[in-house]
This record gives structure tokens, C-alpha cells and sequence, in this order.
């Protein structure tokens, strides 16, 4: 399980998705849904999304999809990146809402699978060890931020943009590794018994 989510970019960056759109993988292709009058929307053919900070895009707003409150039934959370995830009135009851969900899961992956290894910790079973995951979301966000937009800034108009953005999200994410580490349960106690710097590693595409 990785630290990051898309919804933790999207903090950060608020634009991300319109930025980089073509470098996202798409989970949900653009189609019209209804909402109920409680908020919930169905997205058919599509459970287990809830809680994994999965951001859902419409031309009314960003909406973390939220709790599963039943079989690919969701409740929505309105543009977290400016509300802090506070729920509040969102799409019309009963209209149809098109609607697509896209996400940097993968490029998150690569970052998390990179730190892991720099800290002596590989497997899934090594992931319960860390014990202070919350406190590492910003460093692999970072990580992952500088991942997406290095990767796109070699063609187009924006190149130049996305490099600079590509470098201030390094030197943030060097900044973050000086200011925290991995606090590691070594001996199956339960209480961390060491604090693991993450080295000086190139990030880059595995």
C-alpha cells in the first residue's frame, strides 16, 4: 500500500489533471452518471474505489470518491484540494453528470517501490513495519510530482514549464527527506526502534 494518493497530488498541484492529463491512466473513461439526492453516485462495474483517494472529474469540480456505501455505490467528497476533504452540497439530484476518473497510481508506485529499497525495506510485509506512513505522504508526493511532470517535459509548448516544476518538485522532496524519515518497527515489537534516512537516490522510471 502505497503512502501517496492522487488525492494528496492534487493538494499540492490543484491543476494536475488538466496539466499532465495524457500522462494519467485512465480507470473510468468519460461517461454521464446520475447523482441522488444524498450525493451517492453508481459507477457501474466499478467497485472498490473508496478510500484510496481516487479523484473523480467533472465540469462542476473535483470530488474525492469517498466511502463505498455500497457495490460500486459511492458517497462524494467536493474539491478537497481547496476544502480540506469537508463534505458539502454537491451535483444535482437526479441530473446526469459526465464524469471521468483518472490516476497517477502508477507513477506513485514507482516513486514508493524507489524509497522503500532505499531504506532496506522491499516487500508488502515490510510496509507494516513503517509506522510513521502519515508523516511520509508529502515526501513520496513530491516524489511522485517530480516523476510526472520530468516525464512530460520533454515535448510541447509547456516543456519548459513542467521541467521547472519538475525541479522544484525535487528540491521539495530533498527538503522533506532531511526532515523526515522511516521509523521502522525492526523486531516485531510494535514500537519503531529505528529512523531510516531515505539516501540519496536518482528518481527516475523503474
Amino acid at each position: 500500500m502505497m503512502f501517496a494518493r492522487d488525492i494528496d497530488l492534487l493538494r499540492i498541484e490543484p491543476m494536475l489533471f488538466d496539466l499532465v492529463r495524457f500522462h494519467a491512466n485512465v480507470v473510468l473513461a468519460r461517461q454521464s452518471l446520475i447523482v441522488d439526492e444524498d450525493g451517492v453516485v453508481s459507477i457501474a462495474g466499478h467497485q472498490g474505489l473508496g478510500d484510496q483517494g481516487f479523484v473523480l472529474q467533472s465540469d462542476n469540480g473535483l470530488y474525492e470518491i469517498a466511502q463505498e456505501v455500497s457495490p460500486a455505490k459511492y458517497q462524494l467528497h467536493r474539491d478537497p484540494a481547496l476544502t480540506d476533504g469537508a463534505t458539502l452540497p454537491i451535483l444535482i439530484a437526479d441530473d446526469f453528470v459526465a464524469v471521468k476518473v483518472a490516476t497517477f497510481r502508477p507513477q506513485i508506485a514507482v516513486v514508493h517501490t524507489q524509497l522503500m529499497r532505499s531504506v532496506g525495506l522491499t516487500s508488502d510485509i515490510d510496509e507494516s513495519k513503517v509506522l510513521n506512513q502519515t508523516e511520509l505522504v508529502a515526501l513520496e508526493s513530491y516524489a511522485a510530482l517530480h516523476l510526472i511532470f520530468a516525464a512530460a517535459s520533454g515535448v510541447g509548448e509547456k516543456a519548459d514549464g513542467f521541467e521547472r516544476r519538475a525541479a522544484i518538485h525535487l528540491e521539495r522532496f530533498q527538503d522533506e527527506r532531511e526532515r523526515v524519515g522511516f521509523l521502522v518497527d525492526t523486531d516485531g515489537s510494535g514500537t519503531g526502534n529505528a529512523v531510516r534516512r531515505v539516501s540519496n537516490l536518482q528518481l527516475g522510471r523503474a
